[in-house]
């Protein structure tokens, strides 16, 4: 859980995670698939001396890799979207976002992630955000995508800049310009 504002504490939420296809599909670090290689030619090789080491280091990724996904976390509360990861016990990273800063929103969603149910979320707000930018294979995104989009544009957001101090009656905001048809004449002429 990721350290909440003190205006954000008892606030309604919303949370969601990665969904479970990511421990399969994944992409794996190289020296990882160059070690589970040598491993498994060498108790090809050598079946009685490195078959069980070779399972115990499998054993011991697969386990690694269950520990992340499970500690990963998406929060949006209403002021920000925190993205938590990492292992909790040692190392973790928090990205968070303000929300007031979200432009857009775009939700992409496979044949594959519509059958297994996930989708990836792309934020577009100003300037770098890291691990905010795309919510990659999100369980059960559509009450997310919903929830997220009504707290970003669901209500005009105090200070907007497009938004004056006064709002006219009419789709008229400045002066009308001057009639330059008349200006264009005189040159002419002259």
């Amino acid at each position: 859980m990721p350290e909440l504002l003190e205006s954000e504490k008892g606030r309604p939420q919303y949370e969601v995670r990665q969904h479970r296809i990511v421990l399969l599909i994944r992409k794996p670090r190289k020296h990882w698939v160059i070690l589970l290689t040598a491993l498994a030619l060498l108790g090809y090789l050598f079946p009685a001396t490195f078959a069980i080491p070779a399972v115990v280091v499998a054993a011991l990724l697969g386990f690694m890799r269950y520990r992340l996904w499970a500690a990963e976390r998406i929060v949006l509360t209403h002021k920000r979207i925190v993205h938590v990861y990492g292992v909790l016990e040692t190392t973790r990273e928090e990205a968070s976002l303000r929300l007031d800063r979200i432009s857009g929103l775009r939700i992409k969603e496979t044949f594959w992630g519509r059958l297994w149910g996930y989708a990836t979320i792309y934020l577009e707000a100003p300037g770098e955000h890291p691990g905010l930018k795309r919510l990659f294979r999100i369980a059960r995104p559509h009450p997310f995508y919903v929830r997220l989009r009504s707290v970003v544009f669901g209500e005009p957001h105090a200070g907007d800049p497009d938004e004056g101090p006064t709002h006219h009656t009419s789709d008229q905001v400045t002066d009308e310009l001057p009639d330059l048809s008349r200006l264009s004449r005189l040159r002419r002429r002259g």
